[in-house]
């Protein structure tokens, strides 16, 4: 899934539960205000503030646990509320919507990746398309190499060919990486312009 749409989704899921556990809080205050007071009630119709068990047999405890469910209820609809709102519904100082999002591509695909490892280190061969609306100019991917404390060992920027590398065609890129193999875990990929500023990519065949 697309960072950013996880990201959303995140959030949404967040202000959600926030909203529901809020609302389903102050209903819940709410209800026992309300039984409190319908206990008293009864309590000094009957006259006798000793006799509390009338008003217990007045207000069985099945008409309270359906209070309670009701409030349940509405706390799960208006916290699904908020959740959709946040991902459909364009809102001030919030993130852009699902919608938003759609309309929006990633400048780069990776389709094909073909990695060896051998003794010394490994070897990593890539291919990526230009899915935008322009040419890229010197595009480079950098290689994060991690080790194997899952922290990054080096960093390794090679060259896209061609360059430009034009709309609507692939460019491949070349990697051999022969130092501390023993320490070896995994690597991951970045793109950078020739200004260094970085370009957004997905993965797959989709290629749009």
């Amino acid at each position: 899934m697309n960072p950013e749409l996880l990201h959303l989704v995140d959030q949404a899921l967040r202000y959600s539960l926030w909203a529901f556990l809020s609302v389903f809080l102050v209903l819940l205050l709410f209800v026992r205000h309300r039984l409190r007071s319908r206990r008293k009630q009864i309590i000094d119709f009957y006259r006798d503030q000793e006799d509390a068990e009338v008003a217990d047999r007045l207000i069985p405890a099945s008409n309270q646990w359906q209070m309670a469910f009701k409030a349940l209820v509405v706390s799960l609809l208006i916290g699904c509320f908020v959740f959709l709102t946040i991902l459909f519904v364009p809102l001030p100082g919030l993130q852009r919507t699902v919608a938003g999002m759609a309309l929006e591509i990633a400048p780069l695909r990776v389709t094909s990746l073909q990695y060896e490892r051998f003794h010394e280190g490994f070897s990593l061969k890539g291919e990526v398309w230009n899915q935008g609306d322009n040419p890229l100019e010197s595009v480079r991917v950098t290689v994060l190499i991690i080790g194997n404390d899952q922290k990054q060992l080096d960093e390794v920027t090679v060259p896209v060919s061609p360059s430009p590398l034009p709309v609507g065609n692939a460019g491949t890129f070349n990697l051999r990486y022969t130092e501390n193999s023993p320490f070896l875990r995994g690597y991951q990929l970045a793109f950078r312009d020739a200004s260094g500023r970085s370009i957004d990519h997905e993965t797959g065949f989709d290629v749009r």
